[in-house]
């Protein structure tokens, strides 16, 4: 076993693990070693082979493992695409104007934009770009959009990467992606922190502990914690904000999604936030649903807000999912959606969903952020 890491039986018991998941593991640490979550979380998600989002049509919806907000109602899209279009507004109407949603799902978000767009009069031919790192869900994203959008509003590409794109105008967004992506985890001891993850052994995973002084971007583990604390980082959505800072060259970046300001998840989750979900209900043991249930963590926002100033973007606002829907135009989106309704169940429906989308979500934040000035794109 790695001479770093030792085996503590409060972290749980050893879990058999598939064929495919030992083989990825085995080529990304010597047998023994000690893995970190982020680098299994990342197999378990995101492999071609068998990961989660590679193996799964898809994860979203009545049939699927979670729903998210576009899949109570298309007011979440509208509301959203007002907003798309008074970015449009600001930047002075660019003839270069560009959507990029970063992780796009099953493609129900775009759907609904693109449909909003058309009957709020956007101009036609935007390039809206659905980037996503599985080829699988880019796929069922982009046949979706391209099936059941209107024709002609946006020009609806896929791609892996925003930095495929190059420097852009306008506006990037993502919608429940960060807790989506890999994650670290540790615990406070008496003497330290020390990172929790796991060894390999033949075909299980053991949980262990690496008591060496662990190194974290952006500041220190909070030494103020109780013994104990378990305190989950969201290193690689760190990593996508800076990528986002390096090619939105003008315009805002938005992300939607659950989480607290640390200070809030040491106090009021001292055991750490990672859930699995599978057919809407939370998974006993994460640990033993790998591959098989939705894996996710809360974002740790303090975190994230240091490493995009660092980065060099600007926050402009940061507030409660329920606030930014309002202020974004929800009740418009009601109003014309409740005008168009055939009957009075019809209308109803809508005033519930409407509800559910303020107050449903209540630990959604909608975090916004733009380059330090506007002007020529960055080559």
């Amino acid at each position: 076993m790695d001479a770093g890491a030792s085996e503590a039986s409060d972290l749980g018991s050893a879990v058999a693990i598939p064929p495919w998941l030992v083989d990825q593991l085995a080529r990304r640490a010597e047998p023994g070693r000690f893995l970190p979550f982020d680098v299994l979380i990342d197999a378990v998600l995101y492999d071609p082979q068998g990961g989660y989002y590679a193996s799964a049509p898809s994860p979203l919806g009545p049939e699927g493992d979670f729903y998210t907000a576009p899949q109570v109602d298309p007011m979440f899209g509208s509301a959203l695409a007002r907003r798309i279009l008074a970015e449009f507004d600001r930047l002075g109407r660019p003839d270069d104007f560009v959507v990029a949603e970063l992780g796009p799902g099953d493609g129900t978000l775009a759907r609904d934009v693109a449909a909003a767009l058309e009957g709020l009069g956007a101009p036609s031919g935007w390039p809206y770009y659905l980037i996503d790192r599985s080829a699988s869900l880019r796929e069922v994203a982009l046949a979706r959009v391209r099936a059941e959008a209107p024709r002609g509003v946006v020009r609806v590409e896929a791609t892996s990467s925003l930095g495929n794109l190059g420097p852009i105008r306008g506006l990037v967004f993502s919608n429940e992606l960060l807790d989506a992506l890999p994650f670290r985890r540790f615990r406070r001891r008496s003497e330290g922190w020390e990172e929790l993850g796991v060894r390999l052994a033949g075909d299980s995973l053991v949980p262990v502990a690496d008591p060496r002084t662990p190194r974290v971007p952006t500041s220190a583990l909070p030494a103020s914690a109780e013994e104990g604390t378990i305190l989950e980082l969201n290193t690689v959505a760190e990593a996508l904000v800076r990528e986002v800072s390096d090619h939105l060259g003008d315009g805002s970046a938005l992300f939607v999604d659950f989480g607290a300001e640390e200070t809030e998840l040491v106090r009021t989750r001292p055991r750490g936030t990672w859930t699995a979900f599978a057919d809407h209900r939370v998974v006993d043991d994460p640990l033993a649903a790998l591959a098989t249930a939705d894996q996710s963590v809360f974002v740790n926002f303090s975190r994230l807000r240091a490493a995009a100033k660092q980065a060099g973007l600007v926050e402009r606002s940061f507030r409660p999912q329920r606030e930014a829907l309002v202020d974004w135009g929800l009740e418009g989106a009601k109003l014309d959606a409740t005008s168009n309704a055939e009957s009075e169940e019809e209308k109803v429906r809508l005033h519930l969903a409407s509800k559910q989308l303020l107050f449903g979500f209540e630990q959604f934040w909608a975090w916004e952020l733009h380059p330090p000035e506007r002007g020529p794109l960055r080559a």
